[in-house]
């Protein structure tokens, strides 16, 4: 009775009276006697508490909500969907405590990130004469990455089968020399796996071709934005694009192999005194037992700039709404024997930036904005329910290496200068809200998001799908690679016979949207086989005015190389509509959002909203919304991608701002371009002068 109309310690809104008695069951102390002695007395107690439980649990539904209109839940912070969908859909959310965690060593991922970096550099400083940009890179490293699990099923494939022994067939000359390369590379490939370092890529393979076509090609596109003749000194043809794809491959691997060493070395020194988890808990206090402080820590600050050299930014309005990871390692007494011998540990320092462990090494900054600060603890909490003095480390120590790892994936140098990142890129909160009514009123459910990042994610843990499960995203509600995805779980809806709503909007590389398109029609095709209604919303650029047959070198070699994917999705009997949305009327989210103080961008290029269903889902939408239902839902469609760039732009910098300032703004931007391809002409004629 105490607890009747009590303001706090109940179970969350969405569970429901029956939902109430079981989390009141799950208190530690509370059973019916053996006998079945007092059962009523037990039966008019969970009446009573029940009765005070709905009390409280209305209070809560008016509660407050978060930024993005997500309820809040209990006021610890904790995001939930909304009421309508929780009750169509039972979200099965992994959940892990503080002690399961073994983050991936922070040392580890600052030696990715450097290495990546350079990588990147290399690539781009070879081709800067040509224009080159970042997402070329890009996609060569998520293609190459795909190709790489290809790679090595074929590798465990040979090992296995010359493990089972058998006679030697006679060989030729040359066969010793050929086995020796094979052997060379399938031992790296078998040996190691980095989540984002290709691992022994190969001057043949399709992402590296690809990447060939690019840079050859950019130098034409780069004459015709200058307005000038190509020289000698600028143009870059076939066999030096071949050298360096070459070059490039051999530094990647290379990279791989010192990350691995790294691996192997902390891993041999953790497990001298114990598991590397219960060694991390120890040191942040997870023990009982009084342990020094620990070499690596991570604190947090507020309002201080991202940069590597611990220098802070204490002006305008972005520094109070920012934080700051500071990862410093206090430095060891005597310098190790290895460094002396010239082995990859004398680099660590350089590895971690300014973090290094000298004495005067400065510690390594990592800033991520308040906004994403707050929806990352909230997912985190969601996924580790339990609280101990170790969560705030732990969380801190995964947000961390989250933030290095995904600027990995954008080249190396998106913590530092903003470059890269469009790869990660998302669509409005808006278009997940229309395709939830949308589906809510066919009896359908939006079921996840297919290609996204905690960074990123629109839809709540449990309902979104990362490139980095195994060992990061999964601590922020993720459930899986997509590509690891063999078949959809029809028992995640309170309603077995729901259909399910996907979004997949993946990254524009044209070797990963093939394989995604394979996966797409395995998935529809079995749902066809089952009598399932499911639906894909696909969000990619368009390619649809590419000519399949002829001469098309006009024509981007990016676009041109996705066309193939585009057409088959085009041409597939699962089509069910197609929706060209023109550039500058739509937009995008920024995929670098938590570093930057704005979100919203304008796309500069057309995108298409393919929507491919089952035979199911397509009658059921007919049997509600009538024969005409695609007219509405083209409507709804672009009215939740309009891009949110200019009222995020009047909020920030007034109401007159667009209007008083556009033609200025629009004029200034122009000059900038001008004299940008100014001083590149001008750079091109003393280069060739002096090559003369």
């Amino acid at each position: 009775k105490k607890l009747k109309g009590a303001s706090g310690g109940g179970p969350s809104s969405s569970t429901g009276r029956g939902g109430s008695i079981s989390a009141l069951c799950n208190v530690s102390g509370f059973a019916p006697n053996d006998d079945g002695d007092d059962v009523d007395g037990i039966l008019g107690c969970l009446a009573e508490l029940d009765d005070g439980i709905d009390v409280h649990a209305d209070s809560e539904v008016a509660g407050d909500t978060d930024g993005n209109g997500r309820r809040v839940v209990n006021g610890t912070g904790t995001a939930a969907a909304s009421i309508s969908r929780n009750t169509r859909i039972n979200k099965v959310v992994p959940t892990f405590t503080t002690q399961d965690v073994s983050p991936p060593p922070i040392r580890v991922e600052l030696l990715r990130h450097r290495l990546m970096g350079e990588l990147s550099s290399y690539l781009l400083r070879e081709c800067r004469d040509v224009g080159l940009r970042m997402p070329s890179f890009e996609r060569w490293c998520m293609d190459s990455k795909l190709e790489e699990r290809g790679k090595r099923r074929a590798a465990s494939a040979a090992a296995a089968a010359s493990a089972e022994g058998g006679k030697k067939r006679k060989r030729s000359r040359y066969a010793d020399l050929d086995d020796s390369l094979n052997a060379a590379s399938d031992r790296i490939l078998l040996s190691y796996s980095d989540p984002v370092l290709p691992c022994a890529p190969g001057i043949d393979d399709a992402s590296t071709c690809r990447l060939i076509t690019e840079i050859c090609e950019s130098t034409r596109d780069f004459d015709k934005a200058t307005g000038g003749a190509v020289t000698d000194g600028t143009c870059i043809d076939e066999d030096r694009a071949i050298q360096i794809c070459r070059e490039l491959c051999r530094k990647s691997t290379d990279a791989v192999m010192q990350i691995h060493r790294l691996e192997q070395r902390l891993a041999a020194s953790s497990s001298a005194s114990s598991s590397q988890s219960h060694a991390f808990a120890e040191g942040y206090g997870g023990s009982r037992k009084k342990k020094k402080a620990p070499r690596e820590r991570i604190r947090l600050e507020k309002g201080r700039a991202n940069r590597s050299d611990g220098s802070s930014d204490q002006d305008g309005d972005d520094a109070a709404t920012t934080y700051a990871l500071v990862y410093e390692r206090k430095a060891a007494k005597k310098k190790s024997r290895k460094r002396r011998r010239g082995d990859d540990e004398a680099d660590i320092s350089d590895a971690e930036g300014d973090g290094g462990g000298g004495a005067s090494s400065k510690p390594f900054v990592v800033k991520i904005n308040s906004a994403h600060y707050t929806k990352l603890r909230k997912m985190f909490d969601e996924v580790h329910p339990s609280r101990d003095s170790n969560t705030v480390h732990v969380f801190h120590h995964l947000l961390f290496v989250l933030l290095l790892r995904y600027s990995s994936l954008a080249g190396g140098h998106l913590l530092n200068d903003l470059r890269g990142g469009g790869m990660q890129g998302s669509v409005n909160q808006d278009v997940f809200t229309f395709l939830d009514e949308f589906s809510e009123n066919v009896g359908h459910v939006v079921a996840g998001e297919c290609f996204a990042s905690p960074l990123n994610a629109n839809l709540d843990p449990g309902q979104y799908r990362s490139g980095f499960y195994d060992d990061i995203d999964k601590h922020f509600g993720s459930i899986g690679d997509f590509f690891r995805w063999n078949s959809i779980d029809w028992e995640g809806t309170t309603n077995y016979a729901a259909g399910r709503w996907y979004e997949c909007n993946p990254p524009f590389s044209p070797g990963l949207m093939e394989q995604m398109v394979t996966r797409l029609l395995q998935h529809l095709s079995e749902a066809e086989d089952k009598g399932r209604a499911v639906s894909f919303v696909i969000i990619v650029p368009a390619c649809g005015s590419i000519p399949s047959t002829k001469d098309n070198s006009a024509v981007p070699a990016a676009r041109r190389f996705a066309s193939r994917s585009f057409r088959s999705m085009l041409e597939s009997k699962y089509k069910t509509q197609h929706i060209l949305l023109a550039s500058g009327e739509h937009g995008y989210v920024e995929g670098a959002q938590h570093l930057r103080p704005t979100r919203f961008k304008t796309s500069r290029y057309d995108t298409s909203v393919i929507l491919l269903q089952s035979r199911r889902a397509r009658r059921d939408v007919e049997k509600v919304c009538g024969s005409h239902w695609k007219g509405k839902f083209e409507v709804g469609m672009r009215a939740a991608f309009g891009s949110g760039h200019e009222s995020e732009t009047i909020e920030r910098k007034g109401e007159g701002y667009l209007s008083d300032n556009r033609k200025e703004v629009e004029k200034e931007e122009e000059e900038d371009t001008q004299a940008e391809d100014k001083k590149r002409q001008k750079s091109r004629k003393k280069k060739h002068r002096r090559k003369k």
